[in-house]
């Protein structure tokens, strides 16, 4: 665990029952429009808040961040392998002018917000940022 105030500022080392809060909501928030436009699955909405709830809420947006693009790489580089980017581009187009198009296909977005988070977090470490400050 990283440093921090602990639960009610124990040394358990944990970063606090406020800050896991808010990275919570910021986790929750972020996704959850993604959800209500059918866009992602309520799974992976509660992932990225629980991801929010260990990082906090100013790393959570990054995390947040790093994991969308993560995302978009999959999803290009999925879309590119099977054929389908016409397809893609049309109901990312749909999507915007809220008009119902039929799948091209799903997409583990877990994946995405483990390779984005851990890309972050991964990078905040090696750059010798202190995370949980």
């Amino acid at each position: 665990m990283p440093h921090g105030a602990g639960l009610f500022h124990s040394p358990f080392g944990s970063i606090g029952l406020l800050a896991a809060l808010g990275g919570f909501a910021v986790g929750l928030c972020a996704l959850l429009p993604l959800y209500a436009l059918r866009a992602m699955g309520a799974g992976d909405v509660k992932l990225m808040a629980m991801t929010g709830a260990f990082l906090g809420a100013a790393d959570a947006a990054t995390a947040v961040l790093a994991s969308l693009l993560a995302g978009g790489l999959l999803a290009l580089g999925t879309a590119l392998y099977h054929g389908t980017l016409p397809r893609v581009l049309a109901n990312m187009r749909g999507m915007a002018l809220g008009v119902q198009h039929g799948t091209t296909g799903r997409l583990p977005y877990a994946v995405a917000i483990a390779a984005g988070t851990t890309a972050f977090v991964a990078s905040s470490w090696l750059a010798g940022w202190n995370l949980w400050q």
